[in-house]
């Protein structure tokens, strides 16, 4: 064995023999510092990872709102090869659990429920404003994680928040999913009913002004008529005094027969008379048509009139009345806008006390076996320089 090796081997026996003249030192501090770290952690409250799973509705889940979502001329059509195969609906799982994502990034409902339900905040002593900042820093300690939205597909969040109250925060939580739920109803329900209004605004204005064209028409027709006749009466009148003012036609026909020139042809009625009795014939007629066949002789009157039952035979108000009455939006015990995994809460604890526990011990430990192997050699240092 070389020196070195024995040297080596002396230094590490003095130190384990340094190191137990001091283990009543160790032992004890170690053992000091780790009561002081239990009886601390001990009465500390506990703090707690809450954890709330969340996702979106299901297109099975989501055939409840068929009836209301499948109403034609609702919403944007869907096309197949170019054939309509159905609507994209009013009520859509991506709005609804964007909405969930909005109620809860926006806090509202997680501070009234903190106010309803900390005991901290019902008899706050403090001003309203401290009181609203106290409720908005409380609201603040929940964590909204989000998976983006791909096509159609389902998405989960998770909301977290770190407690020392793990009873109290899941009753929050599910006061604070209530809440969501009747605020994301609500705003469905009055999407729906202003939706209805504008069917029956746009139903109401086009009705009226196709009936208002065809009013305009009928009287159009009636006017004109009125004038046309006029004109024949008049224009016959004209003709009969012509024919009577003329009847030099009439004599040369006669002698030109009696002379034999030309080619003889029985005597005929002149123009004059044909035209005033054809214009009195033509305005008879027009005065001997009945009041309804104003409807055959307008132009464009069967086009316009089939638009105008089709616009009063239009069901789309009662369609979506029934689509709603049918889906889960009129059932506020039913209606959720995603799904809330309230009875799976995954309850943490935040910190590990006995490792912290350990961790302490051995670090106490350590600094103490470091203390006292310090204290060993300055005291031999010192007694080598006297």
């Amino acid at each position: 064995m070389s020196s070195s090796e024995l040297d080596t081997e002396i230094d590490l026996i003095e130190l384990v023999d340094v190191l137990w003249q001091g283990r009543y030192v160790i032992a004890g501090l170690t053992a000091f510092v780790s009561l002081i770290a239990f009886v601390f952690f001990y009465f500390m409250p506990s703090t707690h990872q809450i954890s709330l799973s969340i996702r979106s509705l299901s297109p099975q889940e989501m055939s409840a709102y068929a009836p209301l979502n499948n109403v034609p001329g609702i919403s944007k059509p869907i096309y197949a090869d170019e054939q309509l195969i159905g609507q994209t609906g009013v009520v859509l799982a991506r709005d609804l659990m964007q909405a969930v994502r909005s109620e809860i990034s926006s806090k509202t409902s997680l501070r009234q429920a903190i106010a309803e339900l900390d005991p901290k905040f019902a008899d706050f002593e403090d001003s309203p404003a401290e009181r609203a900042q106290a409720l908005t820093k409380a609201a603040n300690r929940f964590d909204l994680t989000s998976e983006p939205f791909e096509e159609d597909q389902i998405v989960s969040d998770i909301l977290e928040t770190k407690t020392q109250n793990p009873e109290l925060t899941e009753q929050i939580i599910a006061r604070a999913i209530d809440l969501i739920r009747s605020s994301i109803r609500q705003q469905n329900l009055i999407a729906i009913a202003n939706l209805s209004k504008s069917i029956e605004a746009g139903l109401t204005y086009e009705t009226e002004a196709l009936e208002a064209e065809i009013d305009n028409d009928k009287q159009t027709y009636f006017d004109n008529l009125d004038r046309k006749i006029t004109i024949l009466k008049e224009q016959a009148k004209i003709a009969r005094v012509l024919n009577l003012a003329t009847p030099s036609q009439n004599m040369t026909i006669n002698a030109t027969a009696s002379s034999g020139a030309g080619n003889f042809q029985p005597a005929k009625e002149s123009s004059f008379t044909l035209g005033y009795k054809a214009l009195e014939e033509e305005a008879r007629l027009l005065e001997q048509r009945k009041k309804s066949d104003w409807k055959v002789f307008s132009p464009g009157y069967a086009e316009k009139a089939a638009q105008l039952r089709k616009l009063k035979n239009d069901k789309r108000l009662q369609r979506v009345e029934t689509g709603l009455a049918l889906s889960p939006l009129s059932r506020p015990e039913t209606f959720t806008p995603a799904i809330f995994d309230t009875e799976n809460i995954l309850v943490e604890p935040a910190s590990n006390k006995p490792l912290i526990l350990i961790l302490v011990a051995l670090l106490t430990g350590i600094l103490t076996s470091l203390f006292v192997l310090f204290r060993h050699y300055t005291a031999a240092r010192s007694a080598g320089l006297d």
